[in-house]
């Protein structure tokens, strides 16, 4: 088999690529926003969570695929590892194909439940089958995820979000003479094209590795179809029952934003607001504010969906010293990645939605409230994934939901009060999220023992970033009035608060060379 990466690298190759596609998500969002404006990116965030609801449901299976994949190609099961994938394409795209056409059918009957304005139909029809395509992607990712072979899953997410970026602003800006309803579902058609284009690159990389990544069938000799049959039994069960624990975690998670799609407008006009202004606030919360705190989730994304296969192997090997070596860490990164992202959105929240969205910038209030519950998204990542690793599929499922229902009850309240407005549904992800995380951190310290290094783990971290925070401050202002740029003076100091923090995570030593290396989280030699 060709060579797969360890833990770290294979993070920090989907990392790398989940930051690339942010981006590019963003450059897909700025000439959209121009384009449309607060109220057309309002009508396009309308259909987008429901969308992610649906794909959310699908979400699961490629965490438990390579799970799987990965427990069985630890323990020389190969040809068992390639049944996974093959009975997993069958099942997502069952799915995949349901969900589209279901979601195509009811689009009417879910505006009118909704109370949603009537225009939105034409973005939920141009994103209702996208689910097919993501299907095959999800099965797929899941099996390279499993073999740690990342680089395929990582291509396809930048050229996913490529095709996206492509389609969807060529067709808003063909589409902008007819109005701002169509142009917006011209963006929306953007995801289904981008996930078109992300099946063709893994069908052909499939192609291309086959002789890697498909086992030579091997004589059956006396084992008979029943024996097959009944295997192929086992794996459905386990697959199920792995996939849909992680599937209702990640529907609970995707709730948190359609909470604000269902609640925030409703509540903003018992609020005061017209249904323009109101459209407008929606779209500066989840258009600009989630769009730019997705950007750093990127790595967050990206090394939790290296731990579940991780963990699962040594759990396999049943290495009990590497689950915790694993899981601190995993926590370790995830405070290193998490404060400094929500300190430095939390600083520069104004200028960077100037440089972003010149002409455009309003939500700086919004941005920087929600910037603080990265840390708190970023550690409820971390924790479900080490959780889910090592067969804790409940408990971080209940611990998201009893989240989403604090942010279900605030939001509902402060979003309705006059003064709060907006800013509550900001507030109430914080708390909503918070709660999760330390629920679920909980949970790894009842199951899972690791040595808790405060020192390490927190309060260098945390030093780390306030001296970032610190930089990037003083940086932005002292090249604000000499260059009296806006643009100038953001990318210095985002490049210095970069440059002090990584000189601050080696000087110390924050992150061990080991650890930097993925040396201890490589998986062991056969």
């Amino acid at each position: 088999m060709k060579s797969k990466q360890g833990f770290i690298k294979g993070a920090l190759i989907l990392g790398i690529s989940g930051v690339i596609a942010r981006f590019l998500g963003l450059f897909f969002r700025w000439p959209v926003t121009m384009l449309i404006g607060d109220e057309g990116i309002g009508l396009y965030q309308l259909s987008y969570p429901l969308y992610m609801f649906i794909i959310s449901i699908m979400s699961g299976f490629p965490i438990a695929i390579s799970s799987m994949v990965s427990e069985r190609a630890a323990l020389g099961k190969k040809e068992q590892a390639y049944e996974v994938f093959k009975i997993s394409l069958v099942i997502l795209l069952i799915i995949g194909t349901v969900s589209s056409f279901g979601l195509y059918i009811f689009t009417p009957y879910i505006i009118k439940a909704l109370k949603w304005r009537s225009d939105v139909y034409y973005s939920i029809v141009a994103i209702a089958f996208a689910p097919i395509f993501i299907s095959i992607m999800d099965a797929y990712r899941g099996y390279f995820q499993g073999l740690q072979m990342m680089v395929m899953p990582a291509a396809s997410q930048i050229v996913e979000q490529l095709g996206r970026v492509i389609v969807g602003v060529a067709a808003a800006y063909l589409l902008l003479p007819y109005g701002i309803s169509y142009s917006a579902a011209g963006a929306s058609f953007g995801a289904c094209a981008g996930a078109i284009f992300g099946v063709i690159l893994l069908t052909m990389g499939y192609i291309k590795n086959k002789q890697y990544i498909v086992p030579r069938p091997k004589s059956k000799g006396s084992k008979g179809s029943s024996t097959i049959n009944e295997r192929k039994r086992d794996i459905i069960k386990s697959l199920l029952s792995s996939a849909i624990p992680i599937s209702i975690g990640m529907t609970v998670g995707t709730i948190m934003s359609l909470i604000d799609s269902l609640i925030v407008p409703a509540q903003l006009l018992n609020a005061g607001f017209n249904q323009k202004v109101a459209t407008e606030l929606y779209g500066q919360l989840t258009g600009k504010a989630h769009v730019l705190i997705n950007v750093p989730l990127a790595l967050s994304t990206a090394l939790s969906t290296s731990i579940v296969p991780a963990m699962s192997e040594v759990k396999a090997l049943r290495s009990i010293d590497k689950i915790g070596n694993r899981s601190q860490t995993s926590m370790k990164l995830a405070m290193v990645l998490g404060l400094p992202s929500s300190v430095g959105l939390f600083i520069l929240a104004d200028p960077i939605l100037c440089l972003i969205f010149p002409g455009r910038s309003e939500g700086s209030d919004i941005l920087r409230i929600l910037s603080l519950s990265i840390i708190f998204i970023v550690l409820t990542q971390i924790f479900t994934a080490i959780l889910q690793g090592v067969g804790e599929y409940i408990a971080p499922v209940k611990n998201l939901a009893i989240g989403a229902l604090f942010k279900l009850v605030l939001s509902y309240i402060l979003t309705g009060i006059p003064m709060f407005n907006i800013k509550g549904a900001a507030v109430s992800s914080i708390i909503g999220y918070g709660i999760a995380a330390i629920l679920n951190f909980n949970v790894i310290k009842r199951k899972i023992y690791f040595p808790f290094d405060i020192d390490k783990m927190l309060l260098r971290p945390l030093f780390a970033t306030l001296a970032m925070g610190i930089c990037v401050y003083f940086m932005y202002n002292k090249f604000m009035n000499i260059t009296k740029s806006n643009g100038i003076s953001t990318i210095v100091s985002v490049v210095s608060g970069i440059a002090l923090y990584l000189i601050l995570l080696i000087g110390m030593r924050i992150i061990s060379k080991e650890e930097a290396s993925g040396y201890i989280l490589h998986r062991r030699k056969r």
